[in-house]
């Protein structure tokens, strides 16, 4: 990652260490990670999101002389010691750290992010408040229940929140509730039922897509399901996708993505077609 390209904030701690606070976007929005630079100039940085600025400028405020440690040990510390138990390695190369996870067949219970993404600059509220409690529909007809949400943004829309399972489940159990949405959802393109499908979630599933049949252009994140509506060729083109390793990466990455369908429909048909290398997708290259 080229750190030189993104914006930061930079917030001094009252043990002198330095935590530099870098964006993607310019109005300073989507925060990308977190850089430590201590008193005996060791720098790290890691791919942080917002919840861990005030966290780890808590953590760093009770210790004493942490100055006189590396930042990479203290970025190491406070990853552990947020109490995630499938940290299977810490590495550091270049100043940047990087987390790797192990698998764990521990119930937990899995939290699941919420996007829904209207470019339109004309929005009719009813069919926007009808495609959003659709979408709280469906997941909660796949197992999961809303625990909070941000604000609409309008203009465009935009919102944001975040679901959580209703019940402790391992990751494999979470892999196969999505699997069933999808599932779902992809009889209701074919019109024939699906056999693992309950008639709740095909009803929910329906719904969602006589929503979003009502907008021209759309982004849907629900969890690890992934529905872009498009107009390809004056006509409508809506993909549903389960989002591999590879499009979290690039959507984590590159959060403003979801603000723009065609970008995020190009990107799935790329890398279904293994043409889509992470360069194409550097934020600076997306219009905002």
């Amino acid at each position: 990652m080229d750190l030189s390209k993104l914006y930061t904030n930079s917030i001094f701690t009252p043990n002198g260490d330095t935590i530099e606070v870098f964006y993607n976007d310019p109005a300073k929005r989507n925060i990308t990670g977190i850089r430590i630079t201590t008193l005996n100039n060791t720098s790290a940085f890691a791919q942080l999101g917002a919840y861990h600025v005030e966290k780890l400028i808590s953590f760093l405020s009770e210790r004493k002389g942490s100055q006189l440690r590396d930042s990479f040990s203290i970025l190491e510390e406070y990853l552990q010691s947020l109490g995630v138990s499938n940290i299977a390695e810490i590495t550091e190369e270049g100043g940047i750290i990087s987390v790797k996870y192990s698998e764990t067949s521990e119930k937990e219970i899995q939290p699941a992010i919420v996007f829904v993404s209207i470019p339109a600059a004309v929005i009719d509220i009813f069919d926007v408040e009808e495609l959003v409690n659709a979408c709280g529909d469906f997941m909660e007809e796949i197992g999961f229940e809303m625990e909070t949400k941000d604000e609409p943004v309008y203009g465009s829309f935009f919102q944001h929140f975040l679901f959580k399972s209703k019940k402790r489940k391992t990751k494999e159990e979470i892999k196969d509730l999505y699997k069933k949405g999808k599932e779902a959802l992809e009889s209701q393109f074919i019109n024939l039922p699906a056999a693992e499908v309950t008639e709740k979630l095909a009803t929910a599933a329906g719904a969602l897509i006589q929503a979003i049949d009502k907008q021209d252009e759309a982004v849907l994140r629900m969890g690890a399901i992934l529905i872009v509506k498009v107009q390809q060729n004056n006509k409508s083109v809506i993909v549903a996708e389960t989002v591999s390793p590879e499009i979290t990466r690039v959507l984590d990455n590159n959060p403003s993505l979801l603000k723009h369908p065609q970008a995020v429909y190009e990107l799935i048909i790329g890398i279904k077609g293994g043409h889509v290398k992470k360069q194409d997708w550097d934020d600076e290259q997306v219009v905002v």
